[in-house]
């Protein structure tokens, strides 16, 4: 892979690197890789959460090509299980704008709540009952 990295066809068009897939296992999970299929090679679109892989293709020369010719389809990323933080930051990420514009509405209406009021307190006049 090294030697491709430098010197490959695609090199501009990547980012070359190598994982261990013992020592990570659980984040590998994710592109149906397991330690009985080690090593594989691996594309990944990290922000479009998608990925390229096929067992059968061990050659980085022969699996980017490949990719490039359609011969190996993308695949959406397995989900794992994430921490609500994450999920809404990726929903948010997903519905924009119209994320951001609910977002600023939910700030304005809050803002707008937690002013004082601009009329002026009337003290309640008593009740003739009261006097």
């Amino acid at each position: 892979m090294k030697q491709y990295a430098v010197s490959g066809q695609y090199k501009e068009d990547y980012v070359f690197g190598t994982m261990d897939g013992i020592k990570w296992e659980k984040f590998v999970s994710q592109f149906g890789i397991t330690k009985a299929g080690l090593p594989e090679v691996v594309i990944l679109d990290a922000p479009e959460r998608t990925y390229w892989q096929d067992s059968s293709v061990l050659s980085v020369a022969e699996f980017i090509n490949a990719v490039k010719d359609g011969e190996i389809e993308s695949r959406l990323q397995e989900k794992g299980p994430k921490n609500p933080l994450e999920e809404f930051s990726q929903l948010f990420i997903t519905y924009m704008p119209w994320s951001l514009f609910a977002l600023l509405t939910l700030f304005v209406v809050v803002f707008w709540l937690a002013l004082p009021s601009t009329d002026p307190i009337r003290p309640v006049a008593p009740s003739r009952e009261e006097e």
